[in-house]
């Protein structure tokens, strides 16, 4: 069997090597997460994956992924991440490394046709980018998915310059909704990568959200008729009911395009990096129970003491605390989704994934969900890395 060596290049790829050739590959970047609103968490974002071909069926891919998963480890990063097409055979690789899947990103396209224009309400203009619009995007997009899980913060240099190509060659490729003089949402398409025209419709919530957005809509959709752009797809959040049923309403065809999958590598960490967002939680909710959760899985188990706030320690704490306790075990892909906030903790309880000591009642169900709250959720194009 032809022997291969694992080495890390530049900090950040993952190589296999056979006779000075690299024959597989893995990058680890460096993301800023969103894991709720004004809480952000750094992990490694596994991209670039790939087999030479003649070199496959040897476990070199595996190799490279454990390797990429220790390289998150050493970058101090409690958790990796990634996004893959939903029909990618890769998929069975990511989980046989521990990434669990969390939710499908899903797409919207239907053939653009010209339609005519509706009357706008007053006040309301569509417009194409101008310069310095960036950074209303970046509002805008805050605004709308700021308390989501699952986008990379967003900076408006990085914004510009992802778009900046195609407005170079089509100026009219953004597109801008402006009332009474404020900008409340924005649509356009762009090159994603070297293969991929992406669109997208971010519109501000407000009593106008639908109106704008459906104005915004239909002047994407003449533009891409007058190019002659078939291949554009809207990449929307299903869980912001108001755009996905705007699109669907107006002819497009969903699809479960792509998925979104995460790697807690080390949880009683990654706790305790979120401890003010779990502390925060239990102060909105005027939570009164104090006692300790303990939240286990076969290879991993944290502590969680709430006594006015909220500490975080590693493994099962066997000492005496005051109050009530409670025992959560379950699997470690149920936990990843229950934590994240994809999986509500009831649904997870009655489909048997959490066995719950002592027996689930009220109480401890309110603790939990206090805690561990079901979430919206949303993986936008632009951050994929």
């Amino acid at each position: 069997m032809t022997e291969y060596k694992v080495v890390v290049e530049e900090g950040r790829k993952v190589c296999a090597v056979i006779g000075g050739e690299v024959v597989g590959r893995v990058t680890v970047c460096d993301i800023e997460f969103q894991w709720a609103r004004d809480v952000y968490v750094w992990m490694g974002g596994i991209a670039g994956v790939g087999t030479d071909p003649k070199y496959r069926r040897m476990g070199i891919a595996k190799a490279c992924m454990d390797r990429a998963n220790k390289l998150i480890l050493e970058k101090g990063y409690n958790c990796g991440g990634v996004s893959t097409g939903s029909r990618n055979v890769a998929r069975r690789l990511y989980m046989r490394s521990g990434y669990v899947h969390l939710f499908y990103i899903d797409s919207y396209w239907k053939s653009p046709r010209r339609r005519p224009e509706r009357r706008r309400m007053d006040g309301l203009v569509v417009r194409p980018y101008m310069d310095g619009d960036e950074a209303e995007a970046v509002r805008i997009f805050r605004e709308t998915y700021g308390g989501y899980f699952g986008p990379k913060r967003k900076r408006r240099e990085e914004w510009l310059e992802l778009r900046a190509p195609t407005l170079k060659s089509d100026p009219e490729s953004m597109l801008f909704a402006e009332f009474n003089g404020k900008l409340v949402g924005y649509t356009g398409y762009f090159l994603k990568w070297s293969n991929l025209m992406a669109g997208e419709l971010i519109v501000a919530p407000g009593k106008l959200r639908v109106v704008a957005a459906e104005a915004l809509l239909r002047s994407l959709e003449n533009h891409l008729a007058s190019k002659g752009l078939k291949n554009v797809s809207i990449w929307a959040a299903s869980s912001d009911l108001e755009i996905s049923r705007l699109l669907v309403c107006n002819g497009y065809t969903k699809s479960e395009g792509r998925v979104f999958m995460l790697n807690i590598l080390r949880f009683p960490a990654l706790l305790k990096e979120l401890t003010s967002l779990l502390e925060s939680r239990v102060e909105a909710s005027n939570l009164e129970w104090q006692g300790t959760v303990t939240l286990e899985s076969p290879s991993q188990a944290a502590t969680l003491v709430i006594d006015g706030g909220v500490s975080v320690s590693e493994g099962q704490d066997e000492g005496s605390v005051r109050g009530s306790s409670i025992k959560v075990e379950a699997s470690r892909e149920a936990l990843t989704r229950v934590v994240s906030g994809v999986l509500p903790v009831w649904e997870a309880y009655v489909q048997g994934m959490l066995n719950v000591k002592p027996p689930l009642d009220r109480e401890s169900l309110e603790v939990l969900e206090t805690l561990f709250p079901a979430t919206l959720y949303f993986h936008p194009v632009d951050d994929w890395w």
